[in-house]
């Protein structure tokens, strides 16, 4: 198997242009990847197991989850932050950001 190698001149504007663009590119790619500001990096997730929770709450979790085409977690986070916005207007929690 033969490998074959391309050399292209440019001159030294083309190259500095060249360069700035990668520096830049890089500087994104790190502003995507660890943002400066920690606050903003989500936070990662926790884990929580419920015990002991009712069957007849399994099963209607199941059945809610799936007539709004969500998973069982997605469904009861989606029940727990309308909760959330209902305390906050009440003032009975901090207003989110």
């Amino acid at each position: 198997m033969h490998h074959s190698v391309q050399v292209v001149l440019i001159d030294a504007n083309s190259f500095a242009r060249v360069a700035e663009m990668v520096t830049l590119l890089t500087m994104f790619k790190r502003e995507m990847i660890m943002p400066k500001d920690k606050e903003r990096e989500p936070q990662e997730p926790g884990i929580w197991h419920f015990r002991e929770v009712p069957r007849g709450a399994i099963v209607k979790a199941k059945i809610g989850a799936a007539l709004d085409g969500l998973s069982v977690k997605a469904y009861i986070i989606k029940l727990v932050e309308a909760h959330w916005v209902e305390m906050e207007k009440k003032g009975l929690l901090p207003r989110g950001k």
